[in-house]
């Protein structure tokens, strides 16, 4: 039997008085669309917790009034009571989530017995509950109601402008659902089918005979655009950034067509998607244009104060974005000016005069961005100024008000321990204050703890009146926080576990992992282990007893490491978007939890043991997933989602080196193949193996320090090697040495490390990096290589950058043994993307020969080729690569990209490198760590050729073509030969 709503009643409206009462409900309705739809400014700094390492989800489908429902419904000639609708709607718009909740299950218990025409009125209040539900938590719940509400959408046998518009929006909720389930593809597919939906919903419209034409196009061209936008996302968390970037480029040429308001409120929500997928600069151009645009709306009118403010709020939060990048990469004065027009737009969004709720908040949310931000620059002494300035007791109850709370709060903690608190200032901004020699003292700020708790605790009741379990729980974990910073440690781990217990089932990895970070914390410093320094002067019976409890305490803290690990790997989806305040705010928000379980690990055993082969694997594994989630915040994408470059097999005659730079010490964890793992350190401070790591990089680079080079290099020797000489010397089958770098060990080349005599190149071992190794499982080389060639020696301009000529491109081509060479190279003005693209398409090839200049850097959008008048980005070329390979059944066997360099002063810079190498699917990648002569460039590179040919390994014919220029070609000094490194697999 056909459900009853499958039918729609159609009936003639009586006349005048309901044409007139139709469009009165649209005046008195009417001002919380463009409200809502410009809600939810960007996370006050800590927000339900600062610079979480999850980027924002795809755009809300946020609860919009009935209007549509509502304006059909009536010329239907129903008769629901609308009224619990437009309470929940007012409600949810103040973040009282719990109350709007309350009214739409009113709502639908008055359209239960609803009569056919108003079942498109339950749907559409199912699908609000379902995004009110999600918000606070209750899953089930809001599965519950999505379900509902698609029920009768599937079941809907008369489409009209009210039904494409009501699926749509479902649509758009249903892709939340799955999206935050970590279905990505099902999700993107949704999307689509809600952007047909709202096209059918606006072409509907606009050819009714309605008096509703024209005014009832607007939720549907706003819908549209936003289900555009999550396609966005979701493309570019699929690792498609050219359809991602595309689609918003798209949206944003598009949007000079709609009326000013709606041009307006698009542009706020597109720059701050540009933003997600690191497009700062086009991100920028929008907003800037959108804030000269808004002048043409009235000041005095609702949304004239509000969209100023807005987007000026919007342009703060991506010029922060483009501060964190430019500091990441070492551009120290563009990211001052960066910092300095964040701060200004940041002021001038709290200035506005519009009082209503949502945008009350505004100037409080600039404000507490601007001190948040402070804080993380350094500038401690304006942030402690601004601090005392700020008032929360004007706002009224909401969801946003107590995140304000939290946020305020969040940086008063800061102030007192602005450099260990998490998410506080930045690490880039404070070792660069250090280096100016112009470190501010937070200068004991006049904030109690009294303060805060009181601050806190308005929050906690706040959220507690709202009924909303995470925001409670984000309450509770500060204030776990706050009792640690201040050693009351007890308490601490009791709010901390209240705010993990409020999140039981309601699948919020990105907020759990913090409390679960600051749990294992609390429990290393616990009285317990605070006693273990007078464990030496107690009684046998009282350090047995102490003992026994520490490691107790020692297992807690890893349990609760392990579950803060696992919190993360959920929300990896998120950490791929590339949102730029969270991917430069990855080494201060994310790595320090990877690095302290791994600590805890090594240094949890008494002095002069070695610790159990499972911590020792739960070692090594924490440190790959730690540069696994690294290459996958760089390439923003999920590497599973590439080609995989594992292969089965493993090579017996390799030893794998896995350093890892810790606080006080240098740790190696030595892998032989059949052997047990072997822990091996050695004392040292990290900041003296990082300043002797980057006075290495910075003297390599040049020919004439080779002494000083031979000083730092003998240092590193003695710190990596010489730990590990007995267990060369006792297996004497191992050939090469794999080296898994970590951090800044990746910008030096290991074949440079002098043991006073002798390079480690020139002893009797092949040298490769692997950045992750199950990436570069080893798999043996073909027999022959199959080599696309090409370059350009043509100097060129590039991103306003002089890159030189290369002299001896054609004569290097040339020297790439006849039998490996594919097709005619591409050369100077024939080197373009479009030929290159061409070449990859109808070329058969196993390998790649580019000699062209290049720059890695930490941000993939300053690494690219250099091209004929043109730059590939690192993108770019994946794209070019990926796209030709798919048509393979192999990956990529190896990428030459001979005269590249990575970027000088960008630590991590060699992500570039390990980036372009996983993006691409190619199993190995020889590139160079600097600008390499030309010469000697030209003459490595035959010889690594020549060794192929022979049969020997890539490992070990760079080694042989390395040792050539050391001792017979006249190229002595490390900075002709060191340069070349050789990433992935070695075989």
């Amino acid at each position: 039997m056909m459900p009853k709503w499958a039918v729609f009643r159609k009936r003639t409206p009586s006349g005048l008085l309901r044409q007139w009462a139709r469009r009165r409900l649209w005046l008195f309705l009417g001002s919380w669309l463009l409200t809502i739809w410009l809600g939810g400014a960007v996370p006050l700094g800590r927000q339900a917790i600062a610079a979480l390492p999850s980027a924002p989800p795809p755009s809300e489908t946020s609860v919009v009034s009935p209007l549509l429902v509502a304006t059909d419904v009536a010329a239907a000639d129903a008769d629901a009571d609308l009224s619990d609708i437009a309470a929940g709607v007012t409600a949810f718009d103040q973040g009282q989530t719990a109350q709007a909740i309350a009214h739409w299950q009113a709502a639908l218990t008055q359209l239960d017995d609803a009569t056919d025409d108003q079942a498109l009125i339950r749907a559409y209040v199912l699908s609000n509950l379902a995004t009110a539900y999600r918000q606070i938590g209750e899953l089930n719940q809001a599965q519950i109601a999505l379900e509902e509400g698609l029920a009768v959408i599937q079941s809907w046998a008369d489409p009209s402008p009210t039904y494409w518009e009501v699926s749509a929006r479902l649509r758009n909720t249903q892709g939340q659902s799955q999206w935050h389930q970590g279905q990505t593809q099902a999700a993107l597919e949704t999307w689509q089918q809600a952007e047909a939906h709202y096209r059918k919903a606006a072409s509907a419209t606009s050819s009714a005979n309605s008096s509703t034409i024209g005014t009832a196009e607007e939720p549907a061209q706003l819908g549209l655009i936003l289900s555009q936008v999550n396609q966005a996302i979701a493309y570019q968390e699929l690792g498609f950034n050219a359809q991602a970037v595309g689609r918003l480029h798209q949206l944003s040429e598009q949007i000079v067509t709609l009326p000013v308001g709606i041009q307006l409120t698009v542009a706020k929500k597109l720059g701050k998607a540009l933003r997600q997928v690191g497009e700062l600069q086009s991100a920028q151009s929008v907003l800037s244009k959108a804030l000269v645009l808004k002048g043409v709306v009235p000041e005095s009118s609702l949304s004239g104060s509000t969209l100023r403010s807005d987007i000026e709020l919007e342009l703060g939060h991506t010029l922060r974005a483009l501060s964190h990048r430019a500091i990441a990469i070492g551009q120290s004065n563009a990211a001052n000016d960066y910092a300095q027009q964040a701060i200004d737009h940041y002021t001038a969004a709290e200035q506005t005069t519009d009082t209503h709720h949502s945008n009350r908040l505004v100037p409080i949310q600039a404000q507490l961005n601007r001190l948040s931000y402070l804080i993380e620059i350094g500038e401690l002494e304006s942030a402690i100024a601004l601090s005392s300035r700020i008032n929360l007791s004007a706002l009224p109850l909401s969801r946003s008000t107590v995140e304000a709370y939290i946020s305020y709060a969040h940086s008063l903690n800061c102030l007192q321990a602005p450099t260990t608190t998490p998410a506080c200032m930045k690490k880039e901004w404070q070792e660069k204050s250090e280096g100016a020699g112009t470190t501010q003292s937070s200068g004991n700020p006049p904030q109690s703890q009294t303060r805060l708790i009181a601050l806190l605790t308005t929050g906690l009741q706040q959220a507690r009146a709202l009924g909303n379990p995470v925001l409670e729980s984000s309450v509770l974990g500060e204030l776990g926080l706050t009792y640690e910073l201040r050693g009351q440690t007890t308490d601490a781990i009791t709010l901390t576990q209240q705010a993990l217990s409020l999140l039981e089932g309601k699948k919020r990895p990105e907020v759990a992992y913090l409390w679960e970070w600051q749990l294992a914390r609390l429990y290393q410093r616990s009285p317990t282990q605070a006693m273990a320094s007078k464990s030496a002067n107690a009684l046998p019976a009282e350090q047995t007893s102490i003992a026994q409890e520490n490691t107790a305490q020692n297992q807690a803290a890893i349990v609760a490491y392990q579950q803060a690990l696992s919190s993360l790997a959920a929300v990896r989806q998120n950490l791929l978007l590339v949102d730029p305040q969270v991917q430069f705010s990855f080494r201060d928000n994310v790595e320090p939890v990877y690095r302290e379980f791994i600590s805890l690990l090594l240094h949890s055993v008494p002095a002069g043991t070695q610790p159990s082969q499972q911590a020792l694997q739960l070692a090594v594994q924490t440190a790959d997933a730690l540069q696994l989630t690294e290459l996958e915040n760089f390439l923003g994408c999920n590497l599973s989602q590439l080609v995989s470059l594992s292969a089965a097999g493993s090579d017996p005659a390799a030893m794998t080196l896995h350093p890892i730079i810790l606080p006080s010490q240098l740790a190696i964890i030595v892998d032989v193949p059949g052997q047990p793992l072997t822990l091996r350190t050695t004392l040292i401070s990290q900041r003296t193996v990082e300043s002797t790591l980057e006075t290495l990089r910075n003297n390599l680079t040049l020919p004439g320090k080779t002494p000083a080079v031979l000083t730092d290099a003998q240092a590193l020797y003695s710190w990596l090697i010489e730990p590990i000489i007995p267990i060369l010397n006792d297996n004497p089958q191992l050939k090469t040495l794999v080296f898994v770098p970590d951090g800044p060990l990746r910008n030096v080349p290991m074949g440079v490390l002098y043991d006073g005599e002798q390079y480690l190149v020139e002893k009797d071992y092949a040298i490769a990096i692997a950045p992750q190794l199950d990436l570069f499982t080893p798999r043996a080389t073909p027999a022959q290589l199959k080599v696309l060639r090409g370059g350009i020696g043509l100097p060129q301009t590039v991103r306003g950058r002089a890159f030189p000529p290369i002299e001896l491109i054609q004569a290097e081509l040339n020297q790439i043994p006849e039998a490996f060479t594919v097709a005619k190279p591409l050369i100077d003005e024939d080197f373009t993307q479009s030929n290159i693209e061409q070449q990859l398409e109808n070329e058969t090839y196993s390998a790649i020969h580019w000699k062209t200049h290049g720059v890695f850097s930490s941000s993939p959008g300053e690494t690219f080729l250099v091209a004929y008048q043109e730059g590939i980005t690192a993108n770019e070329l994946s794209n070019l690569v990926q796209a030709a390979t798919q048509r393979r059944a192999e990956p990529l066997e190896l990428l030459v990209l001979s005269a590249c360099a990575t970027a000088q002063g960008d630590r991590r810079a060699v992500l570039g490198l390990a980036g372009i190498a996983v993006r691409a699917g190619t199993r190995s990648t020889l590139s160079t760590l600097w600008r390499a002569d030309d010469g000697a460039n030209t003459a490595l590179m035959d010889s690594f050729y020549q060794g192929l040919d022979s049969g020997l390994t890539k490992a070990q014919a760079l080694q042989k073509a390395q040792k050539m220029l050391l001792s017979e070609s006249g190229y002595p000094a490390p900075y002709y030969w060191a340069p070349y490194v050789l990433v992935g697999n070695w075989l």
